[in-house]
């Protein structure tokens, strides 16, 4: 949908985006919560009554030292598996890694995590995510 739009932005109404995602009108706003939240890259806007919409915005970092510091602020907690997934995602749409990296990355992950407990493993995998993550994006700005 918004890859179409050509501009990162999209325009919709509630009943539209309830029969896409197929759920009622009043879901949508978690739906679109799950979905499309900061953490996944998009601003959701909205205005509830007859002319109302839902305007779902792509935000793309600006440069490098702000993909850095959405990093930093990314990773400054322990993440989950899935959460090291999102970010890859995102860096890939970014296009700051690549989708080989992207699953070199999630290996070695899974490789050092795994015989690990879930509450320290997380941990771990903040403290590797964001050591590969500074190696990519230093190397890019020498490069």
């Amino acid at each position: 949908m918004l890859a179409q739009s050509g501009q990162g932005v999209a325009e919709f109404n509630r009943k539209e985006l309830a029969e896409k995602f197929q759920c009622a009108p009043s879901q949508i706003n978690y739906v679109l919560e799950t979905r499309f939240s900061l953490d996944h890259g998009f601003v959701v806007e909205s205005r509830r009554g007859g002319g109302g919409y839902i305007r779902i915005i792509r935000v793309a970092p600006q440069n490098v030292q702000s993909i850095r510091d959405w990093l930093q602020a990314e990773l400054a907690d322990p993440i989950s598996p899935r959460k090291a997934e999102l970010i890859l995602n995102r860096l890939i749409e970014e296009d700051v890694i690549s989708k080989r990296e992207a699953v070199l990355i999630m290996r070695v992950l899974q490789a050092e995590t795994a015989e690990v407990g879930s509450s320290l493993a997380d941990v771990f995998r903040a403290v590797i995510l964001r050591s590969i993550l500074y190696v990519i994006l230093h190397s890019e700005r020498e490069g």
